[in-house]
């Protein structure tokens, strides 16, 4: 399968949550690729994804709900949602027109068993074995600052 994820904007600092999402993908052989900012269409007709991805964080829900419902006008696709906002929010998914599936939670699992299974609708990713999961795929993104984790989740006290 071929995935595509969309971002907003050219990413200042690499987004590490898709880049291990791209190293899931690809170790189950589907090709991955990305469009920043306003490329999208010319994305989409060059690269003919099957699947087009969204990590969305709270504030840009909307624009990418949006943009998906305009690019299915166009072009056809499977649409799957992930990210924080999918995660603590999902009423803002279900039963939503143009979404046709969304995950909850760690993806690295989820995601490559969304397509293996033929999954649509909510789907929630377990917490993974960082030990078990390929390292970051940093080759999709040319930034100057590069992230490093030693733990993964939020460090903060809020739920």
């Amino acid at each position: 399968m071929k995935i595509l994820f969309l971002l907003r904007q050219a990413p200042i600092v690499e987004p590490l949550g898709i880049m291990y999402l791209s190293a899931a993908l690809k170790k189950e052989g589907h090709e991955v690729a990305v469009a920043l900012g306003g490329n999208h269409c010319a994305k989409m007709a060059t690269f003919k994804p099957d699947i087009v991805a969204y990590s969305v964080m709270t504030g840009d829900q909307n624009y990418f709900l949006g943009m998906n419902n305009a690019l299915k006008e166009r072009y056809e696709f499977m649409s799957v949602f992930g990210g924080p906002h999918p995660t603590f929010f999902p009423e803002d998914f279900r039963d939503r027109p143009g979404v046709d599936a969304f995950i909850r939670g760690e993806g690295e699992d989820a995601f490559p068993a969304l397509i293996r299974d033929n999954l649509d609708g909510e789907v929630i990713g377990y917490p993974v074995n960082i030990d078990e999961i390929p390292h970051p795929d940093r080759t999709l993104f040319k930034t100057k600052i590069h992230h490093f984790m030693a733990s993964r989740g939020c460090p903060y006290s809020c739920t």
